[in-house]
């Protein structure tokens, strides 16, 4: 018997897949141009559905901003993280428990790519959703510092963490740009080993000799 032509029928996405796809759609074009510039048509051709569509799922294009902000931000919660402080005795363990958490939060950079890019490189810079991305900033930071206890010096702990939290957003972000993702693990444990001697050097004593 002859093949049937007829081709075969797409399958229909949920509710639920719908709104995902739409959300990634979103979040790629708003990375390339910002908030102000994007329309919802234009997040409708990317996504490949008409502009009633995105509406049925999302009541304005601030919401859709919004919806993708706290999915990254969600994921990037479930990411296991060290509880203990590290100690500078222990510089193994301490590159260990970097390298781990390293892992986890960059895997779920390259996971959600245009979405990280949107909240760490885009979205601080929109007056409407500056707030929002303070508050998951402020809560790394204090993570941080709770991880540097052991730095007597506060001024230098409060110090040490903004920097360490702003240098591991910059390095995800530019080797989402250009780097490999078959070297993801290279990247990772190079950071760790930068990282590790920048805390590091919050122990040794200064010589002004």
């Amino acid at each position: 018997m002859p093949e049937s032509s007829t081709p075969p029928r797409r399958r229909l996405l949920s509710t639920r897949e719908r709104a995902a796809s739409i959300r990634t759609a979103a979040a790629a074009v708003f990375a390339r141009q910002g908030f102000a510039a994007t329309t919802v048509d234009q997040v409708a051709a990317e996504a490949g559905v008409s502009k009633l569509i995105v509406y049925r799922h999302f009541n304005s294009k601030h919401e859709l901003y919004l919806a993708i902000l706290d999915h990254v931000r969600e994921r990037l919660e479930q990411v296991a993280t060290p509880r203990d402080p590290v100690d500078p005795a222990d510089a193994q363990a301490a590159f260990r428990s970097a390298v781990a958490a390293l892992t986890g939060t960059f895997a779920a950079a390259r996971e959600l790519p245009d979405e990280f890019r949107l909240l760490h490189r885009h979205a601080v810079h929109e007056p409407e959703f500056a707030a929002h991305v303070a508050d998951l900033v402020n809560r790394n930071r204090q993570r941080i510092e709770g991880m540097l206890a052991e730095v007597p010096d506060p001024a230098l702990r409060t110090w040490m963490a903004r920097l360490v939290d702003r240098m591991v957003d910059e390095a995800f972000l530019e080797w989402l740009d250009v780097g490999d993702p078959a070297r993801d693990a290279e990247m990772v444990e190079r950071l760790a080993l930068m990282l590790g001697g920048m805390v590091g050097a919050l122990w040794r004593p200064l010589d002004h000799g």
